[in-house]
């Protein structure tokens, strides 16, 4: 029988004449028939990034990052300069078209910038990056990575106002546009008569205390992020967290940062079509930040960046790089759906052993070989392993990079002096009146249909404005107008106002919630979520299950209503499309069965 098949161990005839079935070695003498210097060639065309034991070249094959990549080794091993080398080779890769954005601890990614193709964009925490958590214009994300970072542990300090605090924490953070402006709200609330409010609000601000001061307030006191979110997949960009990170003592404030970038490129990859080709790279240095081992699985899973990005966004068109001295130290589920590693020495026993495992080797022999080959391994020289394919061993290039000051770029205070006249007056009119129809905007603005054509062609050209379309039923969709990037998008709220209005219309009681379900009805102990492909289905269904007599999910996309409909069994949640849903709540509250239509 064949050793390999497929590049993965099967059976094979000792030369003692001992059957071997599915290992690696023979258990009667011992004999391992297994070298990673038995190299293979990945990609004769591929971009180049060392060798091979046999002197050919190791050509690694860009599409591979489509399932994300994972680099580790110790300090000085050579795994920056090989993970610098391939994000350099794909940036200028003139067949794929991919666009990075950097993530760098260290403060070397920025040497990489004048071997890039075409303008590449640079913020430093000591210089022009500004991040304003509330730009992710996402209540209930902003308060989970603020509760997982500056608030973190907050509850068992205050066990006695661990409730009143979230609750305070969520009012406040629903009111705030910025930084500012959620220290201010937090000083000034008095909505409710709780007690101990002033204790509350003492222990929430003494955690926001530092951003008052510097070096975080000229990071956090902003009204608008630079870079600005929106386009942070449409060019090559590296942002050098270095400085702050030196300090040691910002390390909470770091790791925010961190997550709020990888959380807004989240959902905007996540709004694409469905696409296994990479168009865009995210390189995460020092990984354990992003996804540290530590915090396992926080308490909405689901939507925290990490998980999304390792099981999603390979439908997307986004890649990611990991790259970190210990594949410990990262959340194994993350380290699990790397499905390409390349890994430089390493001494810890419990770090060997997760890459072996992750390779099939399970047993005590091989563990033990591959152990003895890792600790041994010389600077520059790498264990990869990849789909379809038995770990091998290559050797990186030598690259160098000359220590590079990039041309800092100045803040992007977006205001509305970037548009002319007639755009402000058409922004003022989509914000006032979100959900108008085409013929009752123009006519809002009393413009003719050459005036209205020349602006709006004008502001998607500029890519300044997106248009969207609404369907409901049958009938022609309604065509809205957001601000390009806008979370939640136009399409979902102009959904929640229509059901909400219709519900309203019945007699009900409606609560349309910031943070939790779209839509509450507690006379019927039923929430309703709108749904367009963005979001978090599996977890908001899960938690809503647990709290909620009856779940409603609708959307107007008739492949979604297809799956959901599919998957999703139980009588306590209904999958409906929009426009089904007044009149089926019609049927719940005159006491008729629960079912999907």
């Amino acid at each position: 029988m064949p050793y390999l098949q497929g590049g993965l161990v099967v059976n094979w005839q000792c030369i003692c004449g001992n059957f071997v079935k599915e290992k690696r070695f023979c258990p009667r003498c011992k004999i391992l028939r297994f070298s990673i210097e038995n190299s293979p060639v990945l990609d004769y065309w591929g971009e180049r990034l060392g060798t091979l034991s046999n002197g050919l070249q190791f050509n690694f094959p860009l599409d591979l990052l489509a399932n994300h990549l994972l680099v580790s080794g110790q300090t000085g091993t050579g795994k920056s300069r090989f993970a610098m080398n391939l994000a350099i080779k794909t940036a200028n890769s003139d067949q794929n078209k991919i666009k990075i954005l950097v993530l760098d601890v260290e403060g070397e990614w920025k040497n990489i910038i004048p071997l890039l193709k075409g303008d590449v964009e640079y913020y430093s925490v000591d210089k022009n990056l500004k991040i304003n958590p509330f730009d992710l214009k996402d209540p209930a994300l902003i308060r989970e990575l603020l509760r997982q970072t500056i608030f973190k542990g907050i509850e068992k300090e205050y066990l006695d106002l661990s409730a009143q605090m979230n609750f305070v924490l969520q009012e406040t953070i629903s009111q705030s546009n910025n930084l500012q402006d959620l220290i201010d709200n937090i000083k000034s609330y008095d909505k409710q008569r709780l007690a101990g409010l002033d204790k509350t609000k003492t222990a929430l601000l003494v955690r926001l205390d530092p951003f008052m001061r510097s070096p975080l307030k000229e990071i956090f006191l902003c009204k608008k992020s630079n870079p600005s979110f929106e386009n942070l997949d449409e060019k090559n960009v590296v942002i050098d967290l270095h400085e702050l990170d030196a300090l040691v003592a910002y390390g909470s404030e770091v790791r925010l940062i961190y997550n709020i970038l990888t959380s807004y490129y989240l959902r905007k990859m996540l709004g694409r079509e469905i696409q296994y080709s990479v168009r865009n790279l995210l390189v995460a240095d020092e990984a354990q930040l992003l996804v540290p081992k530590i915090l396992q699985k926080l308490i909405i899973t689901e939507s925290w960046p990490a998980t999304e990005f390792a099981t999603r966004l390979r439908k997307r068109g986004c890649g990611l790089m990991l790259i970190t001295q210990s594949p410990s130290n990262i959340e194994q589920d993350i380290f699990k759906n790397c499905a390409t590693k390349v890994t430089f020495r390493l001494q810890s026993k419990e770090d060997i052993k997760l890459v072996a495992e992750s390779a099939g080797f399970f047993d005590y022999v091989e563990i033990e070989y591959l152990f003895g080959k890792f600790v041994q391994l010389p600077k520059k020289h790498a264990i990869v392993n990849t789909i379809n394919h038995e770990p091998f061993l290559i050797k990186s290039d030598d690259v160098s990079f000359g220590n590079f000051i990039p041309t800092i770029k100045e803040e992007n205070n977006i205001t509305q002096s970037e548009f002319d006249q007639d755009e402000t007056e058409f922004m003022t009119s989509i914000e006032k009146n979100p959900y108008l129809s085409v013929y009752e905007r123009r006519t809002s603005l009393g413009w003719n249909d050459k005036k209205f054509v020349r602006v709006v062609d004008g502001m998607l050209a500029k890519k300044t404005l997106e248009r969207l379309k609404a369907p409901l039923g049958r009938g022609s969709p309604r065509i809205l107008f957001q601000r390009k990037g806008q979370i939640p998008s136009v399409v979902h709220e102009f959904y929640v106002s229509w059901i909400s209005e219709k519900l309203s219309e019945q007699g009900l009681d409606v609560k349309k919630n910031g943070v939790g379900p779209d839509i509450d009805i507690p006379q019927l102990g039923t929430v309703i979520e709108i749904e367009l492909g963005d979001s978090n289905i599996s977890g908001n269904l899960k938690r809503n299950q647990a709290e909620f007599k009856h779940v409603i999910i609708c959307t107007e996309n008739k492949k979604m209503l297809e799956n959901l409909s599919e998957k999703i069994k139980t009588k306590q949640v209904s999958v409906l499309p929009v426009h089904k849903v007044p009149a089926f709540v019609e049927k719940m509250k005159a006491g008729n069965d629960f079912s999907n239509c």
